[in-house]
């Protein structure tokens, strides 16, 4: 190699140097800027995400703001509630502390009052003018307030009772309470200044009359003022919709009851069961009706379509009310049936489900001791009872609002047999009864006398007996049942038959007249017709453990001994 290609190759080797300098320098600078772009991008990835964050929630915020405002106007749309303004009164008052802002709390805590003191099945949210529990007092003021903005949106938009109204004098020594709710017409009343409370509670009950009509004649009847309501219920039967006129008759009936007019009671009832068939408080007073006129027959009827319109969650009654009627009237039911231990578990569970309740399930104890007594447990009835060592039926009979078809002492009679010893409470179940209000004067009828003829004929008393025999009413079926026993103690056969008879033909499907008419007849020697009474009797109450029982003895009797063992077999396995 010569000294030129020597140096050519130094050069060479030269330049190389410097280029991997150059480009190493270069790919630092890269690097560089690669790591600057990167944590540019990084922090712009950043400036995006919380950008994103701050948008979404400006979005929640708007959403959530928009919700509050559509729920606040729905709110509002849906308000229903009763508005008490400052009243005008004269100054002289306001300095004896009597201002207008003073009278309007007194007429809003009357009103409250009776709101809550006003008993009934139905459900608030069924009114078409429910207040609700949104009372509230409005004072005057001046200026705009987020409250006043929230009045005048609810006044705007809601259906709000504003109740008005003024203290003023006509004469010297006389004042008057004038009250208005929206438009209506002001209700007035005027008397001495030292009479002023006893205006404003006068004025408060106009004003409820003309804003809350069936309330109001509910307030009068629990009251003891039956001719006022009947006379409220009557004019509401005659307007509005067909469930408000339902509402009203039903009214009507259980009023009716009360003053004693089973009859017109359920008159009342049927009417309101043809305005709307699916209204629980029609049938149950129109069933209440049935009982007072001691026809059970249409009382288990009409008690199986008031459960029937129960079923589901219907709006004319509170769920926990509605859930305790449930059980009552499948106590009623099953223990009309002869089911007397279904009965029993129905009438616990009254017991259960109405703790809280004011308006049903006080007589869940004296039921179900009277069910267990019918089952044969006789201990366990007297179990029951023994917590309420006031409850005789002389007792229980007489207490408002307690709805006991049958009583605990005399079912512990009949199912002891034992009516020497039941006689003297039955006698005095009896007297209470007739002494008390028309319910209890009703129960007497077509309850407890029937009991009493039997009680008296089963101790010796047969002419007695018979004596309330000849008193009974025709339709009454217990009376026919009862009448056939006597008859059958005085060894009257046809009498007793014919009694059996109509109290079948009354009732046909009840168990009870047919069981009774069977046991007569297997006394009797007549095994045969024991049998078919006894399989007429089972084939209405399926469940009945005292009529399977009797159509063992009754297929025995016979000699049917196989036949008696299958009914025997399906009595266990009850």
């Amino acid at each position: 190699m010569d000294h030129e290609s020597i140096n050519t190759v130094d050069l060479a080797m030269d330049t190389a140097g410097e280029t991997d300098a150059a480009a190493g320098a270069l790919l630092e600078v890269q690097a560089q800027l690669t790591r600057a772009q990167l944590r540019q991008l990084g922090l712009q990835i950043y400036n995006d995400r919380l950008l994103l964050a701050m948008r979404l929630l400006m979005a929640a915020a708007a959403v959530a703001a928009a919700v509050a405002v559509g729920v606040w106007l729905w709110l509002a749309a849906h308000d229903h509630g009763l508005v008490v303004e400052e009243f005008s009164a004269p100054g002289d008052l306001a300095a004896q502390g009597l201002s207008g802002r003073t009278v309007a709390a007194r007429v809003l805590d009357r009103l409250i009052t009776l709101q809550e003191a006003t008993v009934s099945l139905r459900a608030p949210d069924s009114y078409d003018t429910n207040w609700g529990k949104d009372l509230s007092l409005q004072i005057g003021g001046s200026g705009v307030s987020v409250n006043q903005l929230d009045r005048a949106v609810r006044d705007a938009l809601g259906d709000r009772t504003h109740i008005t109204g003024e203290v003023y004098r006509p004469a010297p020594g006389q004042v008057t309470v004038a009250v208005r709710a929206g438009s209506r017409a002001a209700v007035s009343f005027t008397g001495r200044e030292d009479q002023i409370e006893g205006l404003i509670t006068q004025a408060a009950e106009g004003v409820y009359a003309q804003t809350q009509p069936f309330r109001y004649a509910n307030h009068l009847r629990n009251t003891g003022r039956y001719d006022a309501a009947i006379a409220l219920f009557r004019h509401m039967s005659t307007r509005g919709a067909a469930q408000e006129r339902a509402w009203a008759q039903a009214g009507l009936a259980y009023t009716y009851l009360l003053v004693g007019d089973a009859s017109a009671a359920t008159k009342a009832g049927e009417k309101a069961t043809r305005l709307d068939p699916d209204l629980p408080a029609a049938w149950l007073n129109r069933a209440a009706g049935d009982y007072a006129r001691g026809d059970t027959e249409a009382f288990l009827s009409n008690n199986r379509k008031a459960l029937a319109a129960l079923q589901g969650k219907p709006r004319s009654m509170e769920a926990p009310v509605a859930a305790a009627m449930r059980a009552s009237l499948s106590e009623n039911i099953a223990a009309d049936l002869g089911d007397f231990e279904a009965a029993a578990r129905h009438a616990k569970a009254l017991g259960e489900l109405s703790e809280g309740l004011t308006i049903v399930g006080g007589e869940a104890p004296f039921l179900r001791a009277a069910d267990l007594a019918a089952a044969g447990d006789v201990a366990g009835a007297r179990s029951v009872l023994a917590d309420y060592p006031e409850a005789t039926d002389a007792w229980i009979v007489v207490q408002p609002y307690l709805w006991t078809p049958h009583l605990p002492g005399v079912a512990i009679a009949e199912a002891t047999g034992d009516w020497v010893a039941g006689l003297p409470a039955l006698k005095a179940a009896v007297a209470a009864a007739e002494a008390g209000d028309a319910m209890s004067q009703m129960k007497a009828r077509v309850y407890l006398r029937p009991w009493l003829a039997y009680a008296l004929a089963k101790t010796g008393d047969v002419a007695g007996a018979q004596a309330l025999v000849a008193g009974f009413p025709a339709g009454c079926v217990l009376c026919a049942r009862m009448a056939g026993r006597v008859a059958d103690l005085a060894n009257d056969r046809d009498g007793a038959n014919k009694a059996f008879a109509r109290a079948v033909r009354l009732a046909p499907s009840s168990p009870f007249a047919a069981t009774d008419w069977a046991a007569m007849l297997l006394r009797r020697g007549d095994a045969a017709g024991a049998v078919a009474k006894a399989q007429a009797a089972v084939k209405a109450g399926p469940r009945s453990t005292s009529t399977l029982s009797l159509l063992v003895q009754a297929l025995e009797a016979q000699g049917r001994k196989s036949e008696a063992e299958v009914v025997r077999r399906r009595l266990k396995a009850l």
